[in-house]
């Protein structure tokens, strides 16, 4: 499997024109679901926002390492792999506190989520993540 990086620029860095200049910063979506993944990045794409995706925290932490634009981190808190998106949650808290995070699951909010993240609970609907987006980028 190539390196997470390798493919950034084919897979969904794509700008999108009319909304660019009301979002600041590039979202971030960790989902190990492949389907969910693709619709999420796809609602978040016709909002207006550049979009990159990771199916793990691992390689969602190799794609932070290398990116400063990225503004928000949608991730999962059940994935497959070393670290769950919780544990990811609280990486990005300490080592990129500027960065927004929303944090989604089917089970009920967990207590234990970083300072300042947000919580969605699954099935969740385009609208609330669009309008979630908006009021965590219109903040900073």
């Amino acid at each position: 499997m190539g390196h997470p990086l390798s493919t950034i620029a084919t897979q969904t860095k794509r700008a999108h024109y009319g909304n660019e200049s009301a979002n600041s910063g590039d979202v971030l979506i960790v989902e190990n679901e492949a389907l969910i993944r693709m619709n999420a990045v796809q609602m978040v794409q016709d909002a207006g926002y550049t979009v990159l995706e990771a199916s793990n925290a691992a390689d969602a932490v190799e794609i932070l390492k290398h990116r400063e634009d990225i503004g928000a981190v949608f991730t999962d808190i059940n994935m497959s792999g070393s670290i769950c998106g919780l544990k990811l949650a609280h990486a990005i808290r300490r080592r990129w506190p500027p960065i927004h995070l929303i944090v989604t699951s089917g089970l009920p909010a967990q207590s234990e989520l970083p300072v300042g993240s947000r919580f969605l609970r699954k099935p969740y609907d385009n609208s609330s993540v669009i309008s979630l987006l908006h009021e965590l980028f219109d903040a900073t």
